[in-house]
């Protein structure tokens, strides 16, 4: 049986993340299992590096340590300092480690993070176990190798054989090349005998070109003396200007027709009018008539309301005398003066308030009379609807204001068409027939624009025009509107009047009032003087009827004769104006309805009278230039038949020379192009014919021979380029260079190709005999833990692509990469407990564990946590976690197969400081029975002191506003005590205030922890992602983005994290305090007590539910 080696003790005296001293004393651990539990940060990390360093030599700069260790009975102490391992035995001696196998630190140390990492030591590790079981050497990698060696021989002697049968080939060119050059010497030696045959060539040429030029010559001059002479006046514009001068007369000539016939129309339509001279002579005739006509409207109008009130007035004076005519008015006289003058103080404001009531009521009678004859509001909102759909449409024809516009751009672009036209044909007579053209156009256009019907709504037309199957004309759609403004303004006149009645009923009510007041004054004055209308009898009561109806009449009487008066002044005035229109049309008008109809009439004619006239002058004005345009059009004409040498309108013969001109325009061009050629060769032409001949006789001979030179020229060149490409010496020299090289490498392929069959077979030979040893029983020992750790369902297998797991229950394997997480975790730490045993001789070291359980199920863990329990038996193991689920379940399978063990708890060490009690302080003693004015004066307080204490400052303000509150609870109030200060007091006594702004100053310097977000979790100097909870707990925050650091663990324990033990929990607590998430050493006060304080301040509910809100939050 092997012996154990374990460690019995270990001092830590510096290492990383922990300064000198600081780590914290440890216990003697225990033979078979030890439990190291600990929050993160509380030095599991550093313990498990110290252990492997003190036994295996590393880089181990940074860590001071001490370890005694032992196996059986022999003692050991191994020191770390200075970066270096110092191992001595019980005699001081020193000594290495018995039996130690040399390299596998990593090898016995079991980190989850590092079983996890498939990139990195968890595979690496299982690789190299692959190549220890060949010897280390990798059999694949030389089997391919050595297949990769044996092709290259044979490629590399295909390109040495290429290589050398190019050099060949150039050598034979090269020889070759000798030959070509005397053929080329022979060539050149004829190519120069046969030069001069070049220039015979030239000049025979030139010769029989000169006599085809003149053949050519002489046939063109006798066709082109065929056509008659008026062809060379022939143009090929010809017939593009006969068509623009016969188009520019005739368009002239209707314009001027047309002109002349609207004329007419206009001077006949004129004849049909009768109106009076005088309206004619005088230029404001129109204006004085319309203003005549408003008069008379007015006259009328006044004449009706006056008639009617002069009636009123006429009655009322004749029922009173009818009433009061039994009267003696003269020996009542005296009694009524008497009895007037006692109630003359009083009568006379009571007489006063009297007549503003009667005037108030017949100008409000008035009123109502002429508003409910003229005003009708429904008629008024239709005749505005009809009134802008009417000129709505006159505008949207474009005949209106914009008809002008129009027709100035029908000019422009009739006289820029013009010009460029003239420019292009290079001729003024363009320009000159469009720009008639563009005045006859605006003319007409503007002459008949009244003619043009407007787009008006059926309806409208059926209501105003006496037609519905054509559309009105301009004009008459202006009349129409010009109707219905009138229309519109009388009854917007109306409807003022209607505003009138209101505020004449308004005045009514008051003087009715007014005369309420004055009737009981008088019946007062009337008791002061002994006059009693209820006892006094008949005569009494008759009195003051009597008084009453006397003022009534005299004002009555006076109304009248106002009224009479100014009704005479008015038909005074209607007469003049009926004698004004009777002189006007010549005939007498006797009424006013008849001197309007006459007016509108006249008015009426007049204007369309003026309008047909103003056409007529305007047409006139425009036949000078007419007639002018008509002459040039026809002058023009008579040009172009005298330029061309034609009778005046022989449009046959013109036809006929404008059809042949393009055949006279290409003979003209031809008898050109040969007579400049001759003019060129004077040489030939001053031949003789003799010689002429002797050169034609000549021509044949030479053109062969020259034939002869051309293709001696052509081969010339292709034997020299031969030539030149076969002495080459650089493509030569290349060519044995790359010889030379396919040959050196052909021959180092062959001795490496002898090496690599060698080593190919000696690697076949050391594969067979590693898997006919080795290999079983380190499979066999995996394949065992493995099993073990998973109740028999997964089995390890080896072939070409490493290791694999066989899954029993799926029936197939599964390389490292498609296994979980837990599942590759499982085989990994198989295989190295496997490997360790396999290299270990006589002595067990001990085994490290890092929560290597915590991503397998329940079932897989607790074959795993036997399986430790078993591995205890026979070496020392340290299982390392941060959660106190795993240490409950290792602890209950030790006891339950007897193996000793001892947990040991890194946190038991840190000290917590205790809990401060809360007392609130007052730093001065006040006066406090007074109001807010009286306090600030006798206190000294000033609205300007920026730094006043907290503790001092007055609060009424703040709990009337919720933002208010939480800005000042936020930043202890000294800022904001200028907009504090200045606020009036609204609340109970001061005392009472200070006491409840104390508590709750006190609950602001407290203030709510820090949020929590990923950024600060990565801040951690151990890296979170060292374990699974803490994986989790990062995946959490990154999903609700930020978090209060005490509702984080309020999350944890109710459950949302179940892997969370207590002891990791109270770890992130230790964290998240020394971060500032979490206030541990400030008691959390009751709102209770804040709340009863504010509660005796006379608050409103609104302002007391906010700051219990705002207290909540803080909470």
């Amino acid at each position: 049986m092997s012996d154990r080696f374990k460690v019995d003790s270990v001092k830590i005296f510096k290492a990383p993340g922990f300064r000198s001293g600081e780590f914290p004393q440890l216990p003697r651990f225990s033979a078979e299992l030890n439990l190291v539990t600990g929050r993160n940060g509380s030095g599991k990390t550093t313990l498990s590096n110290v252990l492997r360093k003190v036994m295996w030599e590393g880089d181990s700069q940074g860590y001071e340590a001490s370890a005694m260790g032992s196996v059986n009975e022999h003692q050991f102490e191994m020191n770390l300092d200075g970066g270096k391992l110092i191992c001595k035995d019980s005699d001081g001696s020193s000594n290495s480690l018995p039996n130690q196998p040399q390299g596998e630190g990593m090898a016995y140390s079991l980190p989850i993070v590092d079983l996890l990492q498939s990139s990195e030591k968890g595979e690496v590790f299982a690789q190299k176990i692959q190549n220890e079981l060949f010897y280390g050497i990798d059999i694949n990698a030389a089997a391919t190798n050595a297949g990769n060696v044996a092709k290259k021989p044979n490629n590399l002697n295909k390109i040495y054989q290429q290589a050398e049968a190019r050099r060949k080939e150039l050598v034979s060119k090269q020889e070759n090349g000798r030959f070509l050059l005397h053929e080329i010497e022979d060539l050149q030696q004829s190519i120069d005998r046969l030069a001069e045959l070049i220039k015979r060539q030239e000049i025979i040429s030139e010769a029989i070109n000169h006599r085809k030029n003149i053949e050519a010559l002489d046939k063109l001059t006798s066709q082109k003396e065929a056509f008659p002479p008026a062809m060379e006046k022939i143009t090929p514009d010809t017939e593009s200007i006969y068509d623009n001068c016969k188009h520019s007369l005739e368009l002239a000539e209707k314009n001027l027709a047309s002109a002349h016939f609207e004329i007419d129309s206009k001077n006949e339509s004129l004849s049909s009018f009768s109106l009076p001279d005088k309206l004619l002579s005088d230029s404001n005739g129109m204006a004085k008539v319309r203003k005549t006509l408003a008069d008379l409207g007015v006259i009328q109008k006044s004449l009706q309301e006056l008639t009617l009130h002069v009636k009123e007035s006429e009655a009322s004076c004749n029922n009173f005398k009818q009433q009061y005519g039994w009267l003696n008015f003269d020996t009542m006289q005296d009694d009524l003066q008497v009895k007037l003058e006692a109630l003359r103080r009083t009568s006379a404001s009571y007489e006063k308030v009297c007549g503003e009531l009667l005037l108030e009521k017949q100008k409000l009678e008035r009123l109502k009379e002429a508003f409910q004859e003229n005003f009708d509001e429904n008629e008024l909102k239709l005749l505005e609807n009809d009134r802008s759909t009417l000129i709505h449409a006159v505008n949207g024809t474009g005949q209106h204001k914009g008809f002008s516009l129009w027709t100035m751009l029908f000019s422009v672009i009739m006289l820029s068409v013009g010009a460029l036209l003239s420019v292009f044909l290079k001729s003024w007579i363009p320009f000159a027939s469009l720009s008639a053209c563009a005045a006859i156009g605006s003319l007409v256009l503007l002459f008949r624009k009244n003619e043009f019907g407007v787009d008006v709504p059926k309806a409208l037309i059926d209501k105003y025009f006496d037609f519905n199957k054509r559309k009105p004309t301009l004009d008459q759609c202006i009349r129409v509107i010009d109707e219905l403004t009138g229309k519109r303004e009388k009854m917007i006149e109306s409807q003022k009047h209607a505003q009138q009645v209101t505020l004449a009923e308004q005045r009514y009510d008051e003087a009715l009032s007014r005369f309420n007041d004055w009737e009981h004054e008088n019946e007062e004055a009337a008791k002061s003087l002994g006059i009693d209308a209820s006892s006094a009898g008949f005569e009494n009561c008759r009195f003051f009827n009597f008084s009453n109806e006397l003022i009534s009449w005299r004002k009555a009487e006076e109304e009248y004769q106002r009224a009479e008066s100014k009704r005479l002044s008015l038909e005074q005035e209607s007469a003049r104006l009926l004698d004004f229109f009777s002189q006007l049309a010549d005939k007498k008008v006797e009424s006013i309805s008849e001197a309007q109809a006459l007016g509108d009439s006249m008015l009426h004619d007049l204007e369309q009278y003026r309008s047909i006239s103003a056409s007529r002058d305007i047409l006139q004005k425009g036949l000078e230039g007419m007639e002018t345009d008509r002459s040039s059009a026809a002058l023009q004409m008579d040009q172009f038949w005298k330029d061309r040498d034609l009778e005046r309108g022989d449009t046959v013969t013109l036809s006929k020379l404008c059809s042949e001109y393009e055949r006279y325009r290409v003979i003209c061009n031809d008898m050109n192009k040969y007579s400049s050629e001759l003019a060129c060769s004077e040489e030939a032409g001053n031949l003789s014919h003799k010689e002429m001949n002797e050169l034609f006789t000549m021509y044949d001979d030479v053109k062969s021979q020259i034939e002869q030179i051309d293709q001696n020229k052509v081969k010339l060149g292709s034997l020299r380029n031969e030539y030149r490409h076969l002495t080459n010496s650089d493509e030569l020299a290349q060519a044995k260079l790359d010889s030379n090289r396919a040959k050196a490498d052909l021959v180092f392929a062959w001795d490496e190709y002898a090496l690599a069959s060698a080593v190919e077979i000696v690697t076949e030979e050391v594969k067979k005999e590693s898997q006919d040893k080795d290999r079983p029983k380190l499979l066999e020992k995996a394949s065992e833990n493995l099993k073990l750790f998973t109740n028999g369902r997964h089995d390890i297998r080896f072939g070409d692509d490493g290791f694999s797991s066989f899954d029993f229950a799926r029936n197939r394997s599964f390389g490292l990469n498609e296994l979980s997480s837990g599942t590759r975790v499982q085989m990994l730490m198989a295989l190295r407990l496997a490997a360790i045993e396999q290299g270990e001789t006589g002595v067990f070291y001990p085994l490290f564990l890092d929560e290597v359980i915590a991503n397998s199920d329940d079932e897989r863990a607790l074959a795993l946590v036997s399986a430790i329990a078993g591995i205890a038996r026979t070496r020392q193991v340290f299982y390392f976690t941060a959660q106190l689920d795993e240490c409950d379940r290792i602890k209950a399978s030790c006891d339950a197969n007897g193996v000793g063990f001892n947990q040991i708890r890194l946190s038991d060490g840190v000290k917590k400081s205790e809990p401060k009690a809360f007392e609130p302080q007052v730093k001065k003693k006040w006066n406090f029975d007074c109001q807010y004015d009286q306090w600030m004066l006798v206190n000294g307080v000033g609205s300007g002191t920026l730094f006043f204490d907290v503790g001092l400052l007055p609060p009424w303000y703040l709990f009337f506003s919720l933002e208010q509150l939480r800005e000042c609870l936020d930043k202890g109030f000294e800022y904001i005590y200028n907009v504090l200060a200045s606020t009036s007091y609204r609340g109970s006594s001061v005392e009472q205030i200070v006491r409840a702004l104390e508590f709750v100053n006190q609950k602001a310097k407290i203030g709510r922890a820090p949020k929590v977000d990923v950024d600060v979790l990565n801040d951690y100097p151990s890296k979170p992602d060292k374990t699974a909870y803490w994986k989790s707990m990062i995946e959490y925050v990154q999903d609700i983005k930020e978090i209060d650091g005490l509702e984080l663990i309020q999350k944890i324990n109710d459950g949302n994290f179940k892997r969370f033990s207590p002891a990791a929990c109270d770890e992130l607590k230790d964290y998240l305090a020394n971060k500032g998430f979490i206030r541990l050493d400030i008691p959390v006060m009751e709102n209770a007590l804040i709340l009863d304080e504010l509660s005796e301040l006379h608050l409103g509910d609104n302002a007391f539910h906010a700051a219990k809100r705002y207290l909540d939050m803080l909470t």
